[in-house]
């Protein structure tokens, strides 16, 4: 008989394998069995009790393979009594990796119980508990965290996949002795473990840190009491060690470790001695340990810890300052400061001083108690960082080398000295001063300062004072002016300079005083003539310009003084009705001013400037004035220079057809374009147009609606006042071709500054659409091909104007005052006889005017401001 494949057991147990889950999943859901939630739990709460190892030969075989080492933590460990401790067991293979639902026994021996198991996962890999010596539990298969049922965080146990867990307790004082096992470790070397767990009850209460000064024995005392109700525990030992710091010992002993038995009070002290009075701090570290209560047994180490001892003191620093060198005769401020720079305070402090017999006693503060050629201060307690100051004054009465010390004693016996060695010497100082014997207002005279010490010592903080009379400025504006040279060896000297610009003439004088450390001083000075140039400017022009017109000014200046004008500038500030064209001699324009840089005038010399300007606008009166300045020369003006500017209308006219040749029939437009391109209003414009015998009047537009005479044939438009210089005014007349033939369109404009009326023509061709004829014959021989376009030009199909201006004022444009229809572009012209297109200015007769700008090609019927 064959046998099945491995495989085939497989297919065949699963089925079974499910069938079992779901028939111990019933009763708990069914609520039978011992569930207090009676539904819901998936999970029956009955312990099902397994094998550790599988049936038949295979209990003698290794059916882990996988499973090679168990380890518990910790393996020992001391605890409270009434207290709970957790044993976590971790199930790794030959690598160190943790196994998941490997199995795991608990067995305990001695004092304590087994409380609780891990019973996480489901059967039959769950852990469950079989009395309070013996429980199975099963390692996990993720990552779990018991948190004790408390809220802090610290106290969390955080569990691997791999691991499982067991909690004992013992309300009695003794040792737990805990085997965990590991049935599917073959190896019996490596399945199971051991753990001791000590239950105690007793609590240390170890000595905190402290300090002391230095030299003062220190007591150190531990107290051990009991858990369950505070009483003293007497008959521990308590271990003293110290560890590291200065040299000290301990007693009882006098040695560097000692081990003291807590009496009845549960208290074991022992005290700290230096063996010599330094700052430091000695670590003591401290064991409590539990004797046994066994005769076999052995002492363990309840807890440790340590303390410091920190030794301080005061400290003593003394300083003593003083300048080192002086002059005979000078004073020496000695300062003394002394400072307690410890960290505990000192009790007291004298501080003396021994004056040499080259120095004399000037003041002291605080005042000192004399004691011959000693100075004594005495002072009170000294805070930690705390400092007193003492000022001595002493002079100097001979020349060389002196040395003053003092010494500082505390009252715990530390001193200190300092001592301030000064150079007194003989000092001398002389000073010169050298500049130009004359000068110009307005330009600067550099004064060199020579200092020299001639004494057999330094000079110390040297100090340059000038003053220098009213009419003198420096540039800092300030006077006197202080140099400082600091100081200055013996046989030296240092020059500096000083740089001083006359503002009047006449005597000018500049003195300078030198003083240094030691009363050393000196004087000198230099005084200097000063002289001032003299400047006259005129300005000539025309008094009568029209806008518009080029005006010419000229400017004059002379040097009248005796010496040279420097950095010479004439300003002309334009008024607003006189625009720059061009200037000489290099004139610039700055804003609105006019400015030339003549450079320097020798005395009597005279220069010349002129500008060319344009009138921009009207003006009464217009005057403006030329001014000059100097180095040193206030700023001089000339007489105003006046000159009216008068305004004239200017009339620019243009007249157009806009649609031509037209057809007998048709319609087209004539536009009259009036711009005023003058610089005065013009008052009274008439227009009127005659219209040709060949045409019949339609309709016209402009500011207002023109009136035809029939009679005359003629449409005139009401007069139109204040025309605005830089104003348009656009009228339009429609008509229609009656009979072929060459017309002409006539126009005339009067107004109250002409004294003729400006008269434009227009010419039209009229043909005849059936034959092209003009005037029944074909004129000259030519053809006119008319291009599709509209027929006719008429005013009312045109879209409306904007707003008008009208006398300065907006006026509302009517519906039929609206832009002219574009001309036609596609005329075609026959090769044998072009048509004439002589532009549009050409045909039109226009008054002169400033301008001659034509843009006609779509115009709005009203008035409209020209751009400039």
């Amino acid at each position: 008989m064959s046998r099945q494949p491995r495989t085939h057991y497989v297919r065949t147990l699963r089925p079974l394998a499910c069938a079992v889950l779901l028939l111990s999943l019933l009763p708990g859901c069914l609520g039978v069995s011992g569930n207090p939630f009676k539904l819901g739990n998936p999970f029956p709460d009955n312990v099902v009790r397994t094998h550790a190892k599988p049936a038949f030969r295979g209990f003698y075989r290794d059916f882990d393979p996988k499973a090679c080492t168990i380890t518990v933590t910790p393996a020992e460990a001391v605890n409270q009594v009434a207290t709970q401790h957790i044993l976590i067991a971790t199930v790794c293979d030959a690598e160190g990796n943790s196994l998941r639902n490997r199995r795991v026994e608990w067995h305990l021996q001695g004092v304590g119980h087994i409380v609780e198991v891990d019973e996480s996962g489901l059967m039959p890999g769950r852990g469950y508990l079989v009395d309070d010596t013996y429980a199975v539990s099963y390692t996990n298969y993720r990552s779990h965290t018991l948190t004790r049922g408390t809220e802090d965080p610290s106290d969390d146990i955080h569990l691997k996949p791999g691991q499982t867990w067991c909690v004992i307790t013992s309300p009695q004082e003794g040792e737990s002795y805990v085997t965990t096992y590991a049935p599917g470790i073959y190896n019996w070397q490596k399945h199971k473990v051991f753990a001791v767990k000590h239950w105690v009850d007793a609590q240390p209460i170890f000595p905190p840190s402290a300090v002391n000064p230095v030299g003062t024995p220190h007591p150190i005392c531990t107290q051990v009491v009991r858990t369950s109700d505070g009483s003293p525990a007497q008959g521990y030992k308590v271990r003293y060690r110290i560890q590291s710091g200065p040299a000290a010992t301990l007693d009882p002993g006098g040695s560097q470790s000692v081990e003291v038995t807590t009496d009845q009070d549960g208290k074991a002290t022992v005290v700290l001695n230096q063996v010599q009075p330094v700052v430091g701090a000695n670590v003591v570290g401290i064991e409590v340990v539990r004797p046994s209560d066994k005769p076999t047994g052995k002492p363990f180490v309840l807890a440790r810890s340590q303390m410091t001892k920190t030794w301080l003191s005061p400290q003593l620093s003394i300083q003593k300052t003083a300048p080192p060198v002086v002059s005979v005769g000078q004073t020496i401020p000695y300062q003394i400061v002394v400072t307690n720079s410890g960290s505990i305070r000192s009790e007291g402090l004298t501080v003396r001083d021994t004056i040499p017999e080259s120095l004399q006693v000037v003041s002291a503060n605080p005042p000192p108690t004399e004691q011959g050629a000693n100075r004594l201060w005495t002072f009170g307690p000294l805070e930690p960082q705390q400092s007193v100051q003492i000022q001595l004054n002493c002079l100097a009465t001979a020349a060389g080398t002196v040395t003053n010390c003092a010494e500082a004693v505390m009252a715990e016996g530390l001193t200190g000295r300092s001592c301030a060695t000064t150079q007194v010497v003989v000092g001398s100082l002389a000073v010169t001063k050298t500049a130009p014997d004359t000068g110009v207002v307005g330009q600067p005279i550099t004064f060199q300062i020579t200092v020299t010490n001639n004494g057999s010592g330094p000079a110390n903080n040297v100090v340059v004072t000038d003053t220098f009379d009213q009419g003198f400025v420096h540039e800092s504006g300030a006077g006197p002016v202080q140099l400082r040279l600091g100081n200055l060896p013996a046989h030296q000297s240092r020059a500096v300079s000083i740089v001083l610009t006359p503002r009047s003439q006449g005597r000018l004088c500049n003195n300078v005083r030198v003083t240094a450390d030691g009363g050393l001083q000196a004087e000198g000075g230099h005084c200097v003539e000063v002289s001032q140039p003299q400047l006259s400017i005129k300005k000539e022009g025309p008094g009568f310009a029209f806008v518009g017109a080029e005006v010419e000014f000229r400017i004059t200046v002379q040097n009248t003084g005796n010496v040279p004008a420097n950095n010479v500038i004439v300003r002309d500030n334009l008024p607003a009705q006189i625009g720059l064209r061009q200037a000489s001699d290099g004139g610039q324009l700055q804003g609105n001013t006019v400015i030339w840089n003549l450079g320097t005038l020798a005395p009597g010399q005279q220069r010349s400037v002129s500008f060319i300007g344009v009138a921009t606008d009207i003006g009464q009166n217009v005057c403006n004035v030329a001014s000059v300045s100097a180095v040193g020369v206030p700023e001089q003006q000339s007489p105003s220079a006046c000159l009216n500017i008068k305004g004239i209308p200017a009339l620019l006219t243009e007249l157009i057809d806009r649609l031509d040749p037209v057809p007998v029939g048709g319609e087209t437009v004539y536009a009259i374009q009036i711009t005023n391109q003058g610089s005065m209003p013009a008052d009274n414009l008439v227009l009127s147009c005659v219209i040709p015998e060949k045409m019949t009047y339609v309709d016209s537009e402009g500011v207002q609606k023109g009136k035809y005479d029939d009679r005359t044939r003629t449409v005139t438009f009401p007069a139109f006042n204040n025309m605005l210089p830089r104003k348009r005014l656009i009228y339009q007349i429609q008509v229609r071709a009656d009979r072929p033939g060459d017309e002409r369109f006539k126009a005339k404009i009067e107004a109250d500054h002409l004294s003729s009326p400006i008269i434009l023509e227009e010419s039209t061709t009229i043909y005849d659409p059936k034959t092209g004829q003009i005037d029944g014959a074909q004129a000259r021989e030519r053809k006119l091909v008319q291009a599709p376009a509209p027929p006719s030009a008429k005013v009312n199909d045109i879209t409306p104007l904007p707003p008008a201006v009208v006398n300065g004022k907006d006026a509302v444009a009517k519906p039929n005052a609206v832009p002219m229809p574009p001309r036609p572009q596609s005329i075609e012209l026959l090769p044998e006889e072009p048509l004439d297109e002589t532009p549009l200015a050409e045909e039109t007769l226009v008054e002169e005017s400033l301008s001659t700008e034509s843009e006609f090609d779509i115009l709005n019927v009203g008035t409209e401001e020209v751009e400039n």
